[in-house]
């Protein structure tokens, strides 16, 4: 590595991590849904967490194509985005949850859940174009274990927002400690946005040959990597990963319930900060691995963990079942945000890797809007354990079906995807 590839890639790490430490503030599984809950929120509008989560991260990605087609501009352009639409946001739900007992139990429940729509909108517009300005980055040989660092930096710093959010549910009475976790975290979140405006992108001093994308043209990437076979068996072994593990923002009203220990607040929040340092361990591990042996092994183990995970849910309860189940649902982010990208990075057949990125992501939404949607359901008509049972039988087909139908982008995939 030159020392400009050494210097961005500790500002990407130190960006990355103090993200994660807002992040870990606020985690939708947790804090939102304990925040939900106490406003009467029941299974199906606690489906909607993991339903606005997933479909919204992926359904306007299709916009971004259009916004930062330029590379020349796309590291400032994307910054700006944070600062003037994410980050605002996430202090908005600060200031609505101080307006507590002068809105009504239905309308909190409304505006946060509109709040968290929003945000994960200004979010799906963004990640893919993130996505790929950070590849274009780093070198194949590198990527991985730059993108494991970094959300290995994230995850500790998660934990540890983690841990001083359940400190304070634990100690502060009523919603105010949500409202100063929310309005802090936006704080932070801007502390991280300074720290990339100092990566030294290239195409930042280079001619921007960049053409405005068609819609016509865009279609016809599309097409080309839908029509790669391997790339469609790795977009339902993901789908189906993505479909088992939904039900995350359900194991805070399991863990309350006296089937799963009857938990407080504050211990199930301390015990989601569990879930950041499994991410932690995970990423760095399948980062460096995925750099030197491929990304496709990382899958795998990836759904077998979730196996685990949900076997270990459904088997034991009180408060090491609920630390546990959340590390195991954190190991499983790890190995599904390393090695998932990279393969979606990995398996473009053409040269235009941001509308794959993005024509991969579009295809998750309809079934990431409607997994959550019907686990809600089904959690309400038959109750939470049944809903887990069909998460770890839809997790373990998902296991089998990378296993024997997925194979190794690097041994086929032309050079410029990578």
């Amino acid at each position: 590595m030159n020392s400009n590839t050494i210097r961005n890639a500790w500002f990407d790490i130190l960006g990355e991590g103090i993200w994660g430490l807002q992040a870990g503030m606020i985690p939708p599984a947790t804090v939102l849904a304990v925040l939900l809950a106490r406003y009467g929120a029941d299974n199906t509008v606690l489906g909607l967490i993991s339903a606005i989560q997933g479909g919204l991260m992926y359904l306007p990605q299709v916009i971004g194509l259009f916004i930062f087609h330029s590379m020349r501009y796309r590291k400032r352009q994307a910054i700006a985005w944070h600062i003037f639409g994410i980050i605002p946001v996430q202090t908005c739900c600060g200031l609505v949850i101080l307006l507590d007992g002068h809105i009504s139990p239905a309308g909190m429940q409304a505006w946060l859940l509109g709040l968290h729509a929003l945000l994960f909108i200004f979010c799906g517009v963004i990640i893919g174009v993130w996505s790929e300005w950070l590849a274009h980055l780093f070198h194949i040989r590198i990527r991985a274990t730059v993108m494991g660092a970094a959300f290995c930096l994230y995850s500790i710093l998660g934990t540890l927002g983690g841990l001083g959010a359940g400190w304070m549910i634990e100690r502060m009475e009523g919603t105010r400690p949500y409202a100063i976790l929310f309005i802090a975290s936006g704080l932070i979140a801007w502390v991280s946005m300074a720290c990339f405006m100092l990566i030294d992108d290239p195409a930042g001093c280079e001619p921007d040959l960049q053409q405005r994308p068609t819609i016509r043209g865009v279609l016809s990437r599309f097409h080309a990597s839908l029509s790669d076979w391997n790339f469609r068996a790795f977009l339902i072994g993901r789908i189906m990963v993505s479909v088992g593990l939904c039900v995350s923002p359900f194991l805070a009203a399991y863990y309350q319930s006296p089937e799963g220990g009857s938990l407080s607040d504050g211990i199930i929040v301390t015990c989601g900060a569990a879930m950041t340092i499994g991410t932690a361990i995970s990423t760095i591990l399948i980062g460096c691995l995925g750099d030197r042996t491929g990304h496709r092994s990382g899958i795998i183990a990836g759904a077998m963990l979730q196996v685990v995970t949900l076997a270990i849910l459904l088997f034991t309860r009180g408060t090491v079942s609920c630390a546990l189940a959340y590390l195991g649902i954190g190991i499983c982010v790890g190995f599904a945000f390393i090695s998932h990208t990279n393969m979606l990075l990995e398996t473009c057949p053409h040269d235009d890797r941001l509308a794959h990125i993005t024509v991969g992501n579009t295809v998750m939404t309809v079934p990431l809007l409607a997994a959550p949607l019907l686990a809600g359901y089904l959690a309400n008509q038959w109750g939470l354990r049944p809903m887990f049972l069909l998460s770890l039988a839809v997790s373990a087909l998902a296991a089998i079906w990378f296993i024997a139908c997925v194979k190794e982008p690097r041994t086929a995939t032309p050079a410029h995807a990578r």
